[in-house]
């Protein structure tokens, strides 16, 4: 079986974003590829093994997964800063509280993106399930 997809375009979408646009735009569209991964692998839980979620919990789930992973990622980018003098969250001249303003912009930016992707989960898989139960009542009453 395959997923969707009009949910797989939507996977690769911000991909493309990023490397056409760049900038804060190419930000965002990383954190909603991220998000994306999280809407597949709920969409792959939900439809092909024998988890069930409600639609609330999915949202939920995928907003979720999205800010653990990146915040998990911005974490390990923020410690090897400070640890091994990396730059790749804050330049070489960046203070303490810089540092951390940048941290919590990027959670920001994650938190835009799971809630964004929930919202977008909420709103096709709710039309698909409705759309499935009309036929399966058509396919019933014969």
């Amino acid at each position: 079986m395959m997923l969707p997809w009009e949910l797989l375009t939507l996977a690769l979408l911000p991909i493309w974003v990023r490397a056409l646009f760049g900038g804060e735009l190419g930000t965002f569209g990383y954190y909603l590829s991220v998000a994306g991964l999280a809407l597949i692998v709920t969409v792959e839980l939900h439809m092909f093994t024998s988890v069930r979620f409600t639609h609330w919990f999915a949202v939920l789930l995928v907003v979720l997964t999205t800010l653990a992973s990146v915040a998990a990622w911005s974490v390990v980018r923020w410690t090897l800063d400070q640890q091994l003098g990396t730059q790749f969250l804050i330049g070489p001249e960046t203070t303490q509280e810089a540092a951390n303003a940048a941290l919590m912009g990027e959670f920001l930016w994650i938190t835009q993106a799971g809630l964004f992707a929930g919202v977008l989960f909420d709103a096709y898989f709710g039309g698909r399930g409705r759309q499935l139960r009309r036929r399966l009542g058509r396919v019933v009453r014969r």
